[in-house]
């Protein structure tokens, strides 16, 4: 039996150091490998003559770089061009696959997006109307903010600015029924896988 092994290149403090990204003992997936990676940030070395047991045992130590294929979710469309879930197969290690998954990971990086956006009320209402359609009000409203924290900014807003004119009364601030309700968003993990190993990619 053959290992494959690939390592990555990186630069530090002017040296190059070789971390193991990612091993199989499957000839098709290592040639995979190389054919979907850029092969400049990677060097391979390979051991011959390996048995079961010692592939087994390498593989429980480094079972976060083994190579599979895993489905990630994304934006797809049906045949009627509506919008649907779609699930593309794709070679990668389980690290990869976990990080392109981490729902954890997501919401934070949700709640970080949300609370640098601009506050939704400082719209218009045709404006705030759309802001809706497109999950923006429940979004910042369930991942940056809670009520208290949305009347403390309405009064700031009215008491120290010349920018936002509008009056404030909190009995008079009225919301959308699905201001409250959770936002319809789902993880686009081939995006985010993309989006974080694109340097990797061929």
């Amino acid at each position: 039996m053959t290992i494959y092994r690939f390592y990555l290149k990186t630069k530090n403090k002017g040296h190059t150091e070789y971390g193991l990204y990612a091993i199989t003992n499957k000839k098709k997936i290592a040639k995979e490998f190389r054919e979907t990676r850029n092969m400049k940030r990677f060097i391979e070395k390979s051991s011959d003559d390996m048995d079961k047991d010692e592939w087994i045992e390498i593989a429980n130590d480094n079972r976060g770089m083994v190579l599979d294929h895993y489905e990630l979710e994304t934006r797809g469309y049906d045949e009627n061009d509506k919008p649907k879930v779609k699930k593309i197969k794709i070679l990668m290690t389980l690290v990869e696959y976990q990080n392109a998954t981490d729902e954890e990971e997501f919401m934070t990086y949700l709640s970080a997006f949300f609370e640098s956006t601009p506050f939704y009320l400082i719209f218009k209402e045709n404006m705030v109307d759309a802001l809706r359609w497109t999950e923006y009000v429940a979004s910042q409203r369930f991942y940056s903010m809670d009520e208290y924290e949305i009347m403390e900014l309405l009064k700031y807003i009215t008491d120290s600015s010349n920018t936002y004119n509008f009056e404030f009364e909190e009995e008079s601030v009225t919301y959308d029924d699905g201001d409250y309700a959770a936002p319809e968003i789902r993880l686009d993990e081939f995006g985010r896988f993309l989006d974080m190993y694109y340097k990797y990619l061929a």
